[in-house]
């Protein structure tokens, strides 16, 4: 976790939060890259160092502090990184690295190579459930209604969504509209029958120029037809916006973390327009949100700082530190049952999607499980949802094959949906 105090400042409906005067990890670690920049190994490796006491679980201080190390002789204490780095779970290139080619016939360093090459071993259980075969599009979103069976796929480069039936028929849901952007997380409202997505025009939406500055906007659709009933745009500020993920919480607000701003969302029952609700310096990429305590509590992911616990009532906040030897850097989507989130790790490889157990106030994470890692197709991992309980996960979704700089369109591939054993 980011040990940094707050100072919460109420400034109208929303909450500006701003770190203390004390360094953090994240500043420390600047100063490390800046020391590195220019030539100053020592200093570099004393600001890494100070930087991995405070965030042991950030693999690229770990890193840097063993690159720092070599560049000043230190080939123990750059070992003793590279196992640090190890026992997160990783695997890293580092045999081909020549910063490390004076490690190479060293036992020690091969020891940590060896380490890291048992992390591919494959891990859990995941069971494919179906398939999208031949799909031209980049899916990231899923969403299962009890009700009917149906399950629903949001599409970012084709800027739709697509309903799967329960006897396996997929259509094309959402009608074709340019003022919608790449759908991203989806949640159902049943009570209301609407079906909620964050959307974002950016560059992998297909007809949009690889300069286009991101927006983002909320998007209620009518959750039999498909019709668009209400579109909710972000401010047109001078900032890029994309919104990822959301959530419906108990009173009919929708949350919404910005991966571009930082700054996390609310869009109350009849508002006209979302609102920021929490904004802080201290982060840096927010991406998944579930929400906890029957919605007293929502955990969002920091793509770069972990999970935060944010107390709704008080817009409080609580970073979760990881369990030794674990690393909450590079998560994604969310989905919560109790006191269980489930969490896909896509930012680190082997991906892979992990259960956090949390204690009975919520307030730390008691142990970390990985559910499944360098199976057979489980890559690309995007979003998960919990269907009829059981995690449901995207893998193969296309993000991996898009590149444009080659082209503007994707290539055909086959999207795997993968369900996960039921939580205990």
């Amino acid at each position: 976790m980011l040990r940094a105090s707050v100072i919460a400042i109420v400034i109208t409906a929303s909450l500006v939060v701003r770190a203390s005067p004390e360094p953090s990890a994240r500043e420390l670690h600047r100063a490390g890259v800046e020391a590195f920049q220019r030539g100053d190994y020592t200093a570099a490796a004393h600001a890494f160092a100070a930087a991995a006491q405070l965030r042991p679980d950030r693999p690229r201080t770990l890193y840097n502090l063993a690159v720092a190390r070599m560049r000043v002789h230190d080939t123990a204490g750059a070992i003793e990184a590279l196992r640090q780095l190890s026992s997160l779970g990783l695997v890293l290139p580092l045999g081909d690295d020549e910063e490390f080619a004076a490690l190479r016939e060293k036992p020690e360093f091969r020891a940590v190579l060896a380490a890291m090459a048992a992390h591919r071993e494959p891990r859990g259980k995941a069971t494919p459930l179906f398939t999208l075969p031949k799909h031209a599009g980049i899916i990231e979103g899923i969403a299962c209604r009890p009700s009917t069976g149906d399950t629903f796929l949001s599409d970012v480069h084709l800027r739709c969504i697509w309903r799967r039936t329960a006897a396996g028929a997929v259509t094309r849901f959402t009608a074709a509209d340019d003022s919608i952007g790449g759908m991203f997380g989806l949640v159902i409202d049943e009570p209301n029958q609407r079906l909620w997505a964050a959307t974002s025009l950016m560059s992998a939406v297909a007809g949009v120029a690889p300069d286009t500055r991101s927006s983002g906007a909320l998007a209620a659709f009518d959750l039999d037809s498909g019709r668009l009933l209400a579109r909710y745009p972000l401010p047109n500020d001078t900032r890029e916006h994309l919104l990822g993920d959301l959530t419906l919480a108990p009173d009919g607000s929708i949350y919404a973390p910005d991966s571009s701003a930082p700054t996390i969302w609310r869009l109350a029952p009849g508002a006209a327009a979302p609102k920021p609700w929490i904004t802080s310096s201290v982060f840096e990429s927010l991406q998944g949100i579930a929400l906890l305590d029957d919605g007293r509590k929502l955990i969002v992911s920091d793509y770069a700082n972990g999970l935060v616990l944010i107390d709704v009532a008080t817009c409080a906040l609580h970073w979760l530190a990881a369990p030794v030897s674990t690393t909450l850097v590079g998560i994604d989507g969310l989905a919560a049952r109790g006191t269980a989130v489930i969490a896909v790790q896509n930012g680190i490889e082997p991906q892979r999607v992990v259960r956090l157990s949390l204690s009975d106030d919520f307030s730390a994470i008691t142990s970390v499980t990985t559910l499944a890692s360098s199976l057979p197709g489980l890559d690309d991992l995007t979003l998960l949802t919990l269907g009829d309980g059981l995690p449901t996960v995207i893998a193969h979704s296309g993000w991996a094959l898009f590149d444009p700089k080659k082209s503007a369109s994707m290539s055909a591939h086959d999207v795997q949906v993968f369900q996960l054993p039921p939580l205990d």
